[in-house]
């Protein structure tokens, strides 16, 4: 979701090398109140003023319904729901927005990829501390996004805890077991047990074993504690053992036993795949489930095991933030509370 505890790599780095920010905007101090007040009072600014709120999200974060009762709770607010339709999209318009403090949503939601990129940038964001929420997140998925003055930078959507997808209908074409439980001891507790079976898998199928290289990098990659900086913050990538070890086997698999079906995820071409029988496997935190269900529309098959090679991950996550540069600040702590 987002992601153990790298910093996300050089990536996020280089790609904050393209926001040029204008001068400071004003932020705000006020606290955040609880959006679900008991006696469901009007959440409207100045006594009763109509308030509009816009609130930004990509791919499907499933809020419709919830912000429609928010605003049944809270007479004189209207949500406006913009949907960019990819991450990257949604991104680029909230670093764009940024630089030119002017056009963000009142609530913008970020990937937990992003983090490391608008961390450096906090005069962007209102402080979202509030001692009524405390406890309510996990105490890692808070910490990845407060600064070092103690500013909370985004309130936690979800987290993305691993497992491993799989074609029930291939699995049993090539012989092997469908039984979610019986797939999940068959996967087996390592990434060389998981490699061994798609070796077996793909000697009696048509279909690769996994959909991406790239994705099953991001789920091994971020089982290593320290990657590509140390404890100290220290790039370490280029030297890195462990990280030299992952990319030789994952190019083995890949490549010399011809295990992946060489999409890059999130592309056309990756999401057309799912309606035919081009892969068997894929890494699978909880919120590829909807993925997977709007790419595979009438596909049978698809099944969920409850196993993830190599001791268990998490993949993503995403935060909602507030934006300083908004007319309405206050009013978007409460709905993003």
């Amino acid at each position: 979701m987002q992601r153990s505890k790298n910093t996300y790599y050089l990536l996020a780095s280089s790609a904050a090398l393209g926001l040029v920010l204008a001068g400071c905007g004003g932020g705000a101090d006020g606290t955040a109140t609880d959006a679900g007040d008991d006696d469901g009072g009007t959440a409207a600014a100045g006594g009763g003023e109509e308030v509009t709120l816009s609130v930004a999200t990509f791919n499907e974060f499933g809020y419709e319904e919830l912000l429609e009762e928010y605003e049944a709770a809270n007479p004189g607010v209207t949500v406006e729901h913009v949907k960019a339709d990819t991450a990257d999209n949604a991104r680029a318009a909230l670093r764009n927005s940024l630089g030119a403090n002017s056009g963000a949503a009142d609530i913008e939601a970020m990937e937990v990829d992003w983090v490391t990129e608008f961390k450096q940038y906090p005069d962007k964001f209102a402080d979202l501390n509030d001692p009524e929420l405390e406890g309510r997140w996990l105490d890692w998925k808070t910490e990845a996004v407060t600064l070092e003055d103690g500013t909370l930078m985004g309130y936690g959507t979800d987290i993305g805890p691993e497992a491993v997808c799989y074609r029930a209908d291939l699995f049993e074409e090539a012989g092997l077991p469908s039984d979610r439980d019986e797939v999940a001891e068959l996967l087996g507790e390592t990434w060389e047990d998981y490699f061994a079976v798609g070796e077996e898998f793909v000697a009696s199928s048509d279909a690769a074993w996994y959909d991406s290289a790239g994705a099953l990098w991001q789920g091994m990659i971020n089982q290593v504690d320290y990657a590509y900086e140390d404890e100290n913050d220290e790039i370490i990538a280029l030297e890195n053992p462990e990280v030299r070890a992952l990319y030789d086997q994952v190019l083995s698999a890949s490549v010399d036993d011809e295990l992946s079906a060489g999409l890059g995820q999130w592309s056309a071409d990756w999401a057309s795949a799912f309606q035919g029988d081009e892969f068997a496997t894929m890494l699978c935190p909880g919120w590829m489930l909807g993925v997977i269900e709007g790419n595979a529309a009438g596909v049978e098959g698809w099944d969920v095991a409850n196993v993830f090679p190599g001791g268990g991950g998490n993949w993503g996550g995403s935060y909602l933030t507030v934006p300083a540069q908004g007319e309405n600040v206050e009013e978007a702590k409460k709905l993003a509370a």
